[in-house]
């Protein structure tokens, strides 16, 4: 009797967490944003190959239209875009990689239960965080962008590993399709140093490209960006998105510039896994490092007041820093057949560069 009891227990339990479980549903997060995101359909303008060779009759320019022989390339696509308001003004937001998909292309976005899709033109673009800023180029299609809720931004350095998220956007072709799954690290950098990226094992494909990731706070923490998948097999689970405090500062930049410069230290690095420490690996000739002085094995303390401990620590020190901007640098140095260590620390004069 009593093993039966214990039984009953058991699977009360379990039904009592099955249902705490499903308590989780993403539902009403769907519901408060799906209209909000976007389809982003590019389509690069028709190439016409014209079939005649040079040794053609010179007057057949004369002849009539249709008696040419005619090839149309066309070049499609698509991505995602989501709705956000800055200073008031409606914004879509996707990736670079999106919006400049080919030369010539033309972007039309699709909104969901619309069939009719509404040209969109390019505000600025950011080849290394991968962010575009788009706007309707119509009236018509920013007056329906008027009448959709913007999507807000999360704080992502309060995103946590093992958080629950998800993903809206139109994997190979499936449109307003929703996918679920964790966080699997954070304030990662790992194609540069520039841009940090949340890992998801979200599933994530072609067409997702430039899509929200929301919490479950219907807050948007990251833009997806890129999958890692060997041999280009599709999601394996190791997909990245640039994270929303990121996106925020470029995505005022671009609005209010159109571009994003950067400042430039002149410098390579390495990580000496002997000593865990960050070295200077070799100074660009001219550029602000080698004019202050710094060479090759000084050993990178802190970069305009970020502690270095890791190579991540350089993008995070140099994010928001412009060109021509000072900042200071502060390294520790071996000074050779004397034994002892001194710290240098000078203000340099950052160069320009354009990504």
């Amino acid at each position: 009797m009593w093993t039966n009891l214990m039984r009953a227990a058991v699977v009360l339990l379990a039904l009592s967490y099955s249902s705490n479980v499903s308590a989780h549903s993403f539902k009403d997060v769907v519901k408060n944003t799906i209209d909000s995101v976007c389809l982003v359909e590019f389509s690069q303008e028709t190439v016409v190959i014209d079939s005649k060779s040079n040794s053609e009759n010179p007057f057949e320019k004369f002849k009539l239209p249709n008696l040419y022989q005619h090839q149309s390339v066309p070049t499609t696509g698509v991505g995602t875009c989501f709705v956000v308001s800055i200073n008031n003004i409606k914004y879509l937001i996707t990736n670079d990689h999106v919006a400049n998909s080919a030369p010539n292309t033309a972007l039309y976005i699709g909104f969901k239960n619309n069939l009719k899709q509404h040209r969109a033109i390019i505000v600025g673009t950011d080849k290394v965080s991968d962010i575009a800023v788009l706007k309707m180029e119509t009236t018509e299609g920013q007056t329906i962008l008027e009448k959709l809720t913007p999507l807000k931004f999360g704080n992502s350095n309060y995103v946590v590993q093992g958080e629950q998220v998800i993903a809206i956007g139109h994997p190979l072709g499936q449109e307003w399709s929703i996918t679920q799954g964790i966080v699997s690290s954070v304030k990662k950098r790992i194609a540069n140093t520039w841009q940090e990226v949340i890992q998801s094992d979200v599933s994530i494909n072609q067409g997702n490209s430039g899509g929200p990731l929301l919490d479950a706070n219907s807050n948007v923490i990251g833009i997806n960006s890129f999958i890692l998948s060997p041999n280009h097999t599709g999601s394996i689970g190791v997909n990245f998105s640039v994270t929303s405090n990121r996106a925020v500062s470029i995505i005022n930049t671009l609005i209010e510039k159109g571009k994003v410069k950067r400042g430039k230290l002149g410098l390579a690095f390495i990580l000496d896994k002997t000593t865990g420490l960050v070295i200077i690996n070799g100074v660009e000739e001219g550029g602000p490092m080698a004019l202050a002085g710094f060479r090759k094995n000084d050993i990178i303390q802190k970069i305009n007041g970020v502690v270095i401990n890791r190579p991540e620590d350089l993008g995070k020190a140099m994010d928001d820093v412009r060109p021509l901007a000072e900042i200071e640098v502060q390294i520790l140095r071996n000074i050779p057949n004397v034994g002892n260590v001194v710290i240098l620390k000078t203000i340099i004069t950052t160069e320009l560069t354009v990504p």
